[in-house]
């Protein structure tokens, strides 16, 4: 598996989408996903395409980030986390109400997560 795919699935993985999704809003077609999948790496072109697609820099698609301790695969050399500017973009497009119960979802999340750390803890 090539570190553009790894980094290509964790980045899909990150949105909750497929590949074959995403490859449908950059848009490529599902032939060039099977031959990225496969060790091809993206043209220039895709290339570029695919890191404005997920906000991040084409060096971080190419980049191997298996041993880095980082809390998001986004997150870049200068400490910046693409998902969660992302997130807060899309976010403050939303209406009030909205916006209030992407806090709720993240609350729950926060929590969740939490739990999970403690059971972990005491096993």
């Amino acid at each position: 598996m090539s570190i553009f795919w790894t980094n290509f699935t964790n980045l899909c993985n990150a949105k909750g989408r497929s590949p074959n999704n995403i490859a449908d809003a950059i848009p490529v077609s599902s032939g060039t996903i099977t031959n990225w999948s496969n060790g091809t790496e993206p043209s220039p072109k895709l290339l570029l395409r695919v890191a404005q697609y997920f906000g991040v820099t084409t060096n971080y698609l190419l980049s191997d980030h298996s041993s880095e301790n980082e809390k998001s695969p986004a997150t870049n050399s200068d400490g910046t986390n693409e998902i969660v500017k992302y997130i807060i973009g899309t976010v403050e497009d939303f209406p009030f109400e909205y916006q209030l119960r992407a806090a709720n979802l993240i609350q729950s999340l926060k929590q969740e997560l939490l739990t999970q750390e403690t059971q972990k803890g005491s096993e």
